[in-house]
């Protein structure tokens, strides 16, 4: 099953655990009962961008969907700046397949420098033990 997909602003958005619920702090009435299942038109009032005629946004790909709701655009930008590396003309889908193998992937991450001198100190320091022990 897919990580993510397009959502296609018709299907409930569910999410994990229940929101909490509103209470008139007034009077000590539940204004609304907290929910884990919204419906299309719940998520188009609490996120109006997505409503704009050619937003897109990213969902989770599982039964809770909610998992992940995001800007598509922001987001393959964000894994373009990580190093992602896209071809023209693919589409959303396999856009977010290449997201999803790219998460898979071990990123390599160099050395910090204070890891370095780390290393180099480590290594000194074995290498005095060896001639200490050497030098009996």
């Amino acid at each position: 099953m897919a990580r993510y997909a397009i959502w296609n602003k018709q299907d409930d958005i569910i999410t994990i655990g229940r929101t909490p619920d509103v209470i008139n702090p007034m009077t000590g009435e539940i204004v609304r009962k907290g929910q884990s299942r919204w419906t299309a038109e719940e998520y188009f009032e609490m996120h109006p961008w997505i409503t704009a005629p050619n937003s897109k946004a990213v969902i989770g790909g599982g039964a809770i969907n909610g998992t992940i709701f995001t800007e598509y655009n922001s987001f393959v930008e964000m894994y373009v700046r990580m190093g992602l590396e896209l071809e023209d003309g693919m589409s959303d889908r396999e856009v977010l397949d290449v997201i999803e193998e790219f998460e898979s992937r071990p990123q390599e991450v160099p050395p910090t420098s204070e890891e370095r001198i780390a290393a180099a100190l480590e290594f000194l320091c074995v290498m005095e033990i060896i001639n200490s022990m050497e030098g009996n």
